[in-house]
């Protein structure tokens, strides 16, 4: 009976360690799955966020993300147009504040 008792506990402790060795493998597996999904989120926040950059010509904001100023001075420095020509050949919806400001300003002949 002893002998019995001796090899029952020897299969419990075999298989206390296999369980043991297979909840790290699960653990490990589990950290790696875990890391990857954490790389992959990293990723697509930074492609989001890349993709959300407006470059469309036909906004204010896409013409000041692509040509990096505004549409009325890329046509004083390109075109060789006055400020106020400039000013007045763009639509209201494509000058920053600034620029509506100097174009009354300019119209009305005051100092811009």
């Amino acid at each position: 009976m002893a002998k019995a008792a001796s090899a029952s506990s020897s299969q419990a402790a075999v298989q206390a360690s296999a369980n043991s060795a297979s909840v790290a493998a699960a653990s490990s597996s589990s950290q790696a799955a875990a890391s990857a999904s954490s790389q992959a989120n990293a990723t697509s926040a930074t492609n989001s966020a890349g993709s959300s950059i407006s470059m469309d010509e036909n906004t204010l904001t896409g013409f000041l993300n692509k040509y990096g100023e505004s549409p009325a001075l890329y046509k004083m420095e390109h075109d060789g147009m006055s400020k106020l020509k400039a000013l007045q050949s763009t639509p209201d919806d494509m000058k920053t504040s600034g620029e509506k400001q100097t174009q009354y300003r300019l119209e009305h002949g005051l100092n811009p």
